[in-house]
Order: structure tokens, then sequence, then C-alpha cells
């Protein structure tokens, strides 16, 4: 059984970015629906699932409730409010082939997914937070460059890079600024160095610790909440295992 997961958003904002002009008004939005769905229907072909699955965004997420600033900095834009408006225009058309649960974003969802749903996954998105996914199982597509990505030769260490680093893209700062990443993969392989780091004082006030563990559920996928990835599993194993 192969499943094709689309990360839907990602996949609008990649359509949208190609829209000229950029105007927020209904006959823009189903024009912006329609060029996704070309896309999709065209990797659809490539792939030749078993089933399709289009994860989405809720309106609100419980990241922001244990760090509010979370991607603070995305502004509210004209492509921004096209986006929104031409996935409630796809997810009218598609209903039974989304994905969503309040309180998620399209990352917890795909998290999801690739842990309860059984055989072969395909996720469909240009975002890097699932590489940590990947594995014989769970194989991620870039539809900007057409290619699949690699795995990491070590994963447990670039989410262990990642969470020191924070994330810009979605305004995570870092919880150990100006380290080389050499001095981390030997931080990372000695607990008692580790411990050391985690010790020290952080500019922003606290220590290093309450930084790392800050980002780390923000940034690892299988930080999710244990009521939300409940509430997923169920769904899923209901219409889709």
């Amino acid at each position: 059984m192969r499943t094709l997961i689309f990360d839907l958003s990602n996949i609008m904002y990649l359509s949208g970015y190609r829209q000229d002009p950029l105007v927020d008004n209904d006959s823009a939005a189903e024009e912006l629906a329609e060029r996704a769905a070309v896309y999709m229907r065209t990797w659809y072909r490539m792939f030749s699932p078993d089933r399709f699955i289009f994860a989405c965004d809720a309106s609100s997420y419980w990241r922001k409730d244990i760090f509010p600033d979370y991607k603070a900095h995305r502004q509210e834009d004209t492509l921004k409010r096209l986006v929104r408006r031409a996935i409630g225009h796809y997810k009218t058309k598609h209903i039974k082939h989304c994905l969503e649960h309040d309180g998620c974003e399209a990352d917890d969802v795909i998290y999801a997914l690739t842990q309860y749903l059984p055989g072969h996954k395909i996720i469909v998105s240009s975002d890097k937070d699932f590489e940590q996914l990947m594995n014989d199982q769970v194989w991620l597509f870039d539809p900007r460059t057409q290619t699949y990505r690699r795995p990491a030769q070590n994963v447990k260490f670039d989410l262990f890079l990642k969470c020191i680093r924070g994330d810009r893209g979605d305004n995570i700062p870092s919880a150990y600024p100006r380290v080389l990443t050499k001095r981390l993969k030997l931080i990372f392989e000695n607990e008692q160095e580790r411990q050391k780091m985690f010790d020290q004082p952080h500019p922003a006030g606290g220590k290093i610790q309450n930084h790392f563990e800050r980002n780390q559920r923000l940034i690892d996928l299988s930080n999710i909440p244990e009521h939300l990835e409940e509430a997923l599993k169920i769904k899923i194993k209901t219409v889709w295992a």
C-alpha cells in the first residue's frame, strides 16, 4: 500500500509565488487552487499511489501556546491571504481527502500519518523538517527540485543541532548562540560535556537547557501533545488504516 501525503499549505505557497498579478479575491484564489491541483495531479500520476491525503493546518496550533512568538514574524500580506482563501476553496471540493485537527499544524498531521498509517508513505513538501521522519517506509519528495531528499547520515545529531540553532523560518531563537558545529558534535557525543553546556546561562535568561528543551518541543515532531496525537491516531485508523 502506497500513500501520497500532500503538505497542502506548502504546495499552495509554492504555487502562489508564481501567480502574477498577486491579488486577494475569489477569482485569484480559484486560479491558485487550480494551479496547485495541476501540480498535484502530475505527482499523483508520477507516483501512482493507492491513496492520497491532504495534510492541513488548523486555524490555531499548540506550539503558540508554549511559545507565543512562534511564527510571530510572519506578517499578514496579500500572498498569505490569497493562499488561505485558495486552501478554503480546495478543501471545500476535496474535504474527504483532507486531514486536520484543532490545535494541529500539517506537520503534526504528517507526523501522525507516518506513525500510524501502514505501508509506504511519500511526503510531498519542500519543508526540511520532515527529514527527521524519513526511513525505508517514509520518503520525502521536494516539489521545488522535483527530487527525493536523501536521508541524513545522523538523524539524531541533525535534530540536536537544529534544536540548538533554532529555526529562523519559524522564529525559534538559538538555544546556544555562536557555537561551532564541530564543538556541538563533541558535546553531542559526550554526556558530561552536554550537561556542562546545558548548565551555562543563556544571554536571554535562564540556562541553555531551558532554551534547548523549549526548542526541542517546538522542532522535534515527536513532541506533539499526547491528547492531540491520540486524536489524530483515532482519525487515521478510523478512515484510512
